[in-house]
This record gives C-alpha cells, sequence and structure tokens, in this order.
C-alpha cells in the first residue's frame, strides 16, 4: 500500500504587531480563512501589541512575538532565523514594508524556499530608507501582493518591479460581521458622542489619528455646513489610535479653533467596531492616500453611506452616487457639499444607496473571495 504524502505547506506570516489596523486585520482573516488540509499557518509578530492576539488564539493559529528591542531590528531577525531554521517553514507572506525586508533577507539566511510580500499602501515610497530598501530587496519576492492597483503602479512606476511579478488581491471583509451590531453598545457611543437625541446626526471617522486620513479636512467641513446651515444638529466622532502625536493636537487645536468644541468627539480605540459603523449616520474617509481602504468596506458592510476620497481605488469599489460618494481629495468645499447632499437624503434614497452597497460587497469583496484569490497566488507560483 502506498504511503500518503503530507502535502499540507507551512506558511509564516510576518507583519510588525497585532494592532488595530488594515492589513492587521486582513492577515488575521485570511491566516483564519485558509484551509489547514493545504496551509498551516503561523503568526509572527516583533512589537507586542495585542489587539488581534485574542481572535488568532481563539481559532487555533499559533502566533510568536519575537520582540525588536533596536532600531534596526538585528536581535530580533537573529532569533527569527534561529526559529525558521528550527522548523523552517515552505514559505513566508509578509504584509508591510519593513517586515517585507525581514522576510526577503530570510530567504537569503534562513533558507526558506518561498517568500510572498504584500505591499498596501502608496505611502511606500515617501520614506528614503524604505524606498531604497524596496529598490534592493524586491528581487528576493517570489511574487508581491498588492490590496489595489493604485499601489501596483507604484511598485512598477517607481520601484521597477515588472507586472509579472506582482499580483492584485483586494481585501476582504466579512459584510454581515458588520450588518448587526450590540444595540446598548451603539446607544453608548451615541451617548458618549451627545448624539442620542432625536434628530442628532452623527458622522463618523474611523482611522488612526494621523495625517493620512485628514480629520483636518473634516473639521473644516463641519464648519462649512454649520455655518450655512445652523439649524443642523451634528455631532462628529474620530474612532482611531492617536498614532501620530503631534497631529491629534493639531486636530484638538482645530477643534477650538473652529468652535467645534461641542461637536466633536475622541473615541479612541473601540473593539467592537459594528456598533460604532452603525452608531454613525454617515461615515466619511477624506485621506489624502491609502492602499485599499478596509473602512469604506466596512461602512458599506454596515449599511451606511460612506463618503471617501477619489483616491487610489476608491472609485472601483464605490459607484459615485449610486452605492457611496467620492469627493476630490483635500477639498474642503466639495466635501462640505457632498456631506450637505448625503445629510438631507430622503429616507428611500438613502436606504436604495446602503443596499445597493451591501450587496456590492458582499458578491465582490467578502473574505471567502480574498482567501481563494490569495491561495491562487499560492499555486501560481508553486508555493502550495
Amino acid at each position: 500500500m502506498a504511503r500518503e504524502i503530507n502535502t499540507i505547506k507551512k506558511g509564516v506570516y510576518l507583519i510588525d504587531s497585532l494592532t488595530s489596523g488594515g492589513a492587521q486585520r486582513q492577515l488575521v482573516e485570511l491566516v483564519k480563512g485558509l484551509d489547514k488540509k493545504t496551509v498551516s499557518p503561523t503568526v509572527v509578530a516583533y512589537h507586542d501589541i495585542p489587539f488581534f492576539r485574542k481572535e488568532l488564539l481563539d481559532a487555533d493559529i499559533p502566533f510568536s512575538l519575537i520582540e525588536k528591542k533596536d532600531k534596526l531590528g538585528i536581535s530580533f531577525f537573529r532569533q527569527f532565523l534561529v526559529a525558521l531554521k528550527r522548523n523552517p517553514p515552505d514559505f513566508i507572506h509578509s504584509f508591510l514594508n519593513v517586515p517585507n525586508i525581514y522576510a526577503r533577507v530570510a530567504k537569503l539566511f534562513g533558507g526558506v524556499k518561498g517568500v510572498v510580500t504584500s505591499d498596501r499602501n502608496i505611502s511606500l515610497t515617501q520614506r528614503f530608507g524604505l524606498t531604497l530598501g524596496e529598490k534592493m530587496t524586491w528581487r528576493l519576492s517570489d511574487v508581491i501582493i498588492t490590496n489595489a492597483h493604485a499601489v501596483r503602479d507604484v511598485l512598477i512606476n517607481r520601484i521597477g518591479v515588472p507586472p509579472s511579478r506582482i499580483r492584485v488581491v483586494y481585501n476582504g471583509v466579512q459584510a454581515e460581521r458588520f450588518s448587526m451590531a450590540d444595540r446598548e453598545k451603539v446607544a453608548e457611543i451615541r451617548k458618549r458622542c451627545r448624539a442620542n437625541k432625536k434628530g442628532t446626526l452623527l458622522i463618523g471617522l474611523v482611522g488612526r489619528v494621523a495625517p493620512q486620513k485628514n480629520h483636518l479636512a473634516l473639521l473644516v467641513a463641519m464648519r462649512r455646513i454649520l455655518d450655512i446651515r445652523a439649524d443642523l444638529d451634528i455631532r462628529v466622532g474620530f474612532c482611531g489610535a492617536e498614532a501620530d502625536p503631534i497631529y491629534a493636537q493639531k486636530v484638538r487645536h482645530a477643534v477650538s479653533e473652529l468652535r467645534l468644541n461641542e461637536k466633536v468627539f475622541f473615541l479612541g480605540v473601540e473593539k467592537d467596531m459594528a456598533s460604532v459603523y452603525q452608531a454613525c449616520d454617515v461615515l466619511v474617509l477624506p485621506s489624502l492616500w491609502e492602499g485599499f481602504p478596509n473602512v469604506v468596506l466596512e461602512g458599506m458592510s454596515a449599511r451606511r453611506p460612506v463618503i471617501a476620497s477619489d483616491i487610489v481605488d476608491n472609485s472601483q469599489i464605490i459607484l459615485n452616487g449610486k452605492d457611496g460618494f467620492l469627493v476630490e481629495p483635500n477639498n474642503v468645499e466639495s466635501l462640505a457639499y457632498v456631506i450637505l447632499t448625503v445629510i438631507t437624503l430622503n429616507e428611500d434614497e438613502r436606504r436604495a444607496i446602503c443596499e445597493r452597497a451591501w450587496k456590492k460587497v458582499v458578491s465582490e469583496y467578502s473574505i471567502d473571495k480574498m482567501v481563494q484569490n490569495t491561495m491562487q497566488v499560492y499555486r501560481e507560483f508553486g508555493l502550495c
């Protein structure tokens, strides 16, 4: 009798941390969704930020923290190589710029057979060191997965990666997860934002408080709206970590300067994002740059009208005026006009837009589709 050959491939999934970011969410959803009879995943991170750790452990996904104790990560990398040689994986799949560099160099020194790297934001060329690292190491990737065609274009035009080495796999979201929420939590969030009175509208901006997300544009747009329509009772909720303290201070100063102290509320990091989305009447993402923003998909999944900057692949997700709204980036007049348009929609118009958005996410941007497309890339490049 022929002995059955074990075809399960061991994959190491490397990222900087398990913080509450979009890349982290996609990694977690990917490893949870993998067919464990085909790929056995282990997640490795080097910063101890445990936001998603319990979700991994609950799904029986092995996790290893190898702390990075110096700026270059030399001690981390040494320990990482030791771990790879002790239990050699069939491939590494890394997420984000610095982990990508570690994964590629590990191919040289760690005996790793295959390396998949993921670039997920057009900002990858904004810092000289990362740009140089990308140019020096991209050839060590068997394939680079991007989550947007705009990121693919940056790799081709500014890094010099040939198109044949890049595959685009859009982010996925579990739409049902954001369709339902804890009513008590929703009420608590609205109360924190003083939006629990009938007729009060809550506009949400979900994303870390950092220049990329452009909170300042929303504040100026709010001032424009209130100057035009003083009768409107509107609140703004910022949900996300204050990742850039200097920028966060600018935002708080702007709130005061624009006389919005009674209108704007900082919610910090929330674990129950479904309740955050459901608490909002409108979601706004006025980003200056992105990759493929999860917030847009999540807001659409929550059946909330979404207004987003017309950047990267947002126009691929949103059909303007039909299932969401696009605005010219950093144009506060346009942003104010679109917000005013959305909050004055009648109920039937609003419901139709939100229903079309939800159906689009379910059909085109599911977790299953993201996992299947990633597995297809693995197979194409002989990794499983």
